[in-house]
């Protein structure tokens, strides 16, 4: 043992044994002065006061090693040897914080960081709860670590959340210079992919969006024609639409790809009715109401999907969530008729705002009343104009309509809560499905959604339906590998079939659906 001098390095090297195995370590002294030849030999001045200053880096870590020191002590005095510097020793509270901290080229979302800091905070919780000895990050080991995500585990979270706890806790634990998660492996994950809606569907869906939710059915729309995600939805800017040349050119706020998407005419319809309402937004509402509650849109939406028939899972109730479409001037010149006075001016205040797609409470900040004097001066308005106004209101109902459709959610094989299968992403999904079951190539479709691979825009967004392929097969392929033993109805045989078998004792929501799903088939039929 002793001290090393290499010819290419500027810094003194020390030399030990431990358990057998040697070990050579910079010792961060750096070399002064005329070298002798060999260490044997004495150098100039400058070098030999480096020798004695790197003699003594050497004594304190052979110190260390040979000192009955615990396992911690040795791997910060190597750390200090390797480094030159100190190790920081972290407080168990401060885990969040590290991982805050961490040096990024990008910074993460506010809602990525808010939910980030709530699973290292629970983490710091349940450490504080049953490890109350343990006050130092560097006192964690594998055991500790893993026992959390044990807990976890038995308290029924998926695989896919079981990770999405294990990535930051690795973050933050290995910036802190502390190895206990380095050896924990991520789970295999049993991902529940989306439904994508058949075109019928899609029609329900904005019939049911055009009667109670006039700002959803503009958003699905967009979504359906695009495949462009919920929030690069209500950002939508004018800069990024070309209504000359009929293109929408975005850049995603998931995966930073620049995308070029065809402008469908249903859209440019949306679109050309919002001009003039804000300089910078095309669906101004959508932007204001996804920066104040960005799952107000995801709530709305399945709500729609309830109306248009969709099995949430729940008993359904006697009332039903109706909104019928009223615009400004129509409420305004029922205010002025039923109203008077100040409260007649208080009343529009609270309309023109709570039309803009707020909710109640929001609308009462922004007009400085009380959440139950809006709810009075809407419910008031109700019943002079005999118009359901007030959104997410239930009401009575005659009769109890039953799911004509696929669920919304199904259970999972692990985990506390349902896995979605229909919900806005779905129109996503949609998208690539009918896109490529219609003969679009691949890589269009990639670049339209902005995956920077095909593989996961086949493994997770090509989810084609049973009658779907069926029907593909059966175009494509010779009769001799296809079904041609029981050959599959022509869609006007189909109608013809729908309508000969109608039951006129069903409720008048039924025979329309059934009447509109026969027409439907029979608008791709060319004559």
């Amino acid at each position: 043992m002793g001290l090393v001098m290499r010819k290419t390095s500027k810094w003194w090297y020390g030399r030990y044994k431990v358990d057998g195995r040697e070990y050579v370590k910079n010792l961060r002294v750096e070399i002064r002065g005329t070298r002798p030849v060999s260490l044997k030999d004495s150098g100039s001045v400058h070098f030999e006061n480096s020798r004695g200053e790197a003699q003594a880096a050497l004594d304190k870590l052979l110190d260390v090693v040979h000192s009955s020191k615990s396992e911690t002590q040795l791997a910060e005095a190597i750390y200090e040897a390797r480094s030159g510097q100190k190790l920081k020793r972290y407080a168990v509270k401060d885990i969040t914080q590290i991982w805050i901290d961490k040096p990024r080229k990008k910074p993460p979302s506010e809602q990525h960081s808010k939910q980030v800091t709530s699973r290292l905070n629970r983490l710091v919780s349940y450490l504080n709860t049953h490890y109350p000895k343990i006050s130092r990050v560097d006192q964690l080991r594998p055991i500790h670590i893993q026992a959390f995500l044990d807990n976890l585990e038995q308290s029924g979270v998926t695989a896919e959340t079981w990770n999405k706890y294990l990535v930051p806790i690795k973050t933050a634990l290995k910036r802190a210079g502390v190895p206990a998660a380095r050896e924990i492996l991520q789970k295999e994950t049993d991902t529940v992919s989306r439904h994508p809606f058949t075109v019928e569907e899609l029609q329900a869906i904005f019939e049911a969006a055009k009667k109670t939710e006039p700002l959803i059915y503009t958003l699905s729309v967009t979504a359906a024609c695009t495949a462009m995600r919920k929030k690069d939805c209500c950002f939508l800017q004018w800069d990024n639409v070309d209504l000359d040349e009929g293109f929408i050119t975005v850049k995603t706020s998931k995966t930073g790809q620049v995308v070029d998407i065809p402008l469908a005419d249903i859209l440019r319809d949306e679109i050309l009715k919002q001009q003039g309402k804000h300089p910078e937004y095309v669906f101004p509402e959508a932007a204001q109401l996804y920066q104040t509650n960005a799952n107000g849109i995801s709530y709305r939406f399945k709500k729609v999907l309830e109306v248009a028939g969709f099995d949430t899972g729940k008993n359904r109730s006697h009332t039903e969530l109706k909104n019928d479409q009223c615009s400004l001037e129509e409420l305004q010149q029922a205010i002025e008729v039923s109203f008077s006075g100040q409260k007649k001016k208080r009343v529009k205040s609270v309309v023109s705002v709570y039309l803009t797609g707020m909710g109640i409470k929001p609308t009462a900040k922004a007009t400085g009343f009380s959440p139950s004097t809006v709810s009075s001066y809407l419910n008031e308005l109700e019943s002079a104009t005999g118009k359901a106004i007030i959104r997410g209101k239930r009401r009575p109902m005659e009769k109890i309509p039953k799911p004509t459709r696929g669920a919304m959610r199904t259970k999972r094989e692990n985990g506390l809560n349902k896995a979605s299968l229909r919900d806005f992403h779905s129109f996503r999904t949609t998208f690539v499905t009918l896109a490529l079951m219609r003969g679009m190539p691949l890589d269009i479709v990639r670049k339209i959604t902005g995956h920077q691979t095909a593989d996961i825009v086949m493994k997770h967004y090509f989810r084609p339906q049973r009658e779907q392929l069926r029907n593909a097969m059966q175009n494509s392929m010779p009769g001799l590998l296809t079904c041609s033993t029981r050959q599959l109805k022509t869609p006007i045989d189909q109608a013809i079939e729908i309508l000969r078998t109608l039951d006129l004792n069903v409720s008048q929501n039924d025979l329309q659906a059934k009447i509109d799903k026969a027409l439907n088939l029979l608008q791709g039929v060319s004559v």
